[in-house]
Order: C-alpha cells, then structure tokens, then sequence
C-alpha cells in the first residue's frame, strides 16, 4: 500500500465532497420548488377567496334587492287598503249625515203636525167649556152638531198619544244610529279561476 500524503489523509474526500455537494444541492432544489408550490397554492387560494368575496357580494346585493322588492309590495298594499278604507269611512260618513238629515227633518214635521193637532185639540177644549156654559139653546145644539161632525174627544187623544208614541220611536231610532259606531265590511276576495 503506498502511503498516503498528509492532504489526503484527512477525511472527507474530494468524492466524498462532491457527493455532499451533489446532496446539498438537491436539498436546495427541494426547498426551492417546495416554496414555489406552495407559493402558487397560496396564489391560487387568493384567487379563490377574492372569487367567493365578489359571489358573496352578489348575493347580497340580490338578496337585499329582492327584500326591498318585497318591502314595496306590501307598503303598496298596505296603501291601497288604507285608501280603500278611506273611501268606505267617506261613503259610510257622507250616508249617516244624508240619514240624519232626513231623521231630522222628519221628526221636524212631525213634531209640528203634532203640535198643530194639540193646538186644535186645547181650543176645541177650551172653547166646549166656554160653551157649555152659555144657556142659549141654539149653541148646545151647535156643539151637538160639532161634536158629531168632529168626533169625540178620546178619538183625538189616542191619535195623539199614537203620534207621541211615533215620534219617540224615531227619536230612539235616530239616537241610537248616531252613538253606534259603523260595522267594518270585509270583503272577500274574488275566485280565481284556472285557464282551460
């Protein structure tokens, strides 16, 4: 065997070096294409959040539109009911002013064709008993004959407790109508048909 020089003796070798170069090198191609994979991984996974934010958007934008349309729909029902309720409490009040009106003037005419035949009935009252007094006896049988043609008294009493009694009906009739409030109509809606 031949002896080795002092530079050779010692470990590692120049085959040995290179070997380990070679492995560190590989190490280091490793790494590096490690890194770049998971750099283009991580591209990729922004691109995909920054895809899912702008999806995400739409929707909510879609989704807030399609609530907005929802919220017109019913205030604009809401506004047609209240309009509509509107037009049934004009009608409703413009019908109970016509009714009063006509209850008053009806009561009007009656209470002054009452008080008419009261009058009558308290001067014929009245003058009976002035005449009743008087001792010609043409004037008794002036009374007579009235009293036949005119009718008895108690004829023009119950026609006036008759009247009375009426015109208190009426009265009820027409208070009640002003101190009761109005029934709310419901109307039901209209049957769909399906086309054939």
């Amino acid at each position: 065997m031949t002896a080795l020089s002092n530079d050779q003796r010692y470990d590692p070798t120049a085959n040995v070096t290179a070997l380990v170069e070679a492995a560190m090198k590989r190490q280091d191609d490793l790494r590096f294409a490690e890194s770049r994979r998971v750099n283009e991984q991580l591209e990729l996974r922004a691109e995909h959040n920054k895809e899912i934010l702008i999806l995400h958007t739409q929707l909510r934008v879609a989704e807030s539109s399609r609530i907005d349309a929802n919220r017109a729909t019913d205030l604009l029902n809401v506004k047609v009911a209240s309009d509509k309720a509107a037009d049934q409490a004009t009608v409703l009040a413009s019908q109970v002013t016509s009714t009063a009106d006509t209850l008053r003037s009806l009561v009007a005419t009656n209470t002054q064709a009452t008080e008419q035949r009261l009058l009558t009935l308290e001067r014929a009252s009245y003058e009976g008993k002035g005449k009743e007094q008087a001792t010609d006896p043409q004037i008794a049988i002036l009374i007579k004959k009235v009293d036949d043609i005119s009718g008895t008294k108690s004829e023009g009493i119950k026609l006036s407790w008759s009247v009375l009694i009426a015109i208190g009906a009426i009265l009820v009739v027409v208070w009640s109508t002003l101190h009761t409030s109005p029934q709310q109509v419901i109307y039901a809606p209209a049957p769909v048909t399906q086309p054939k």
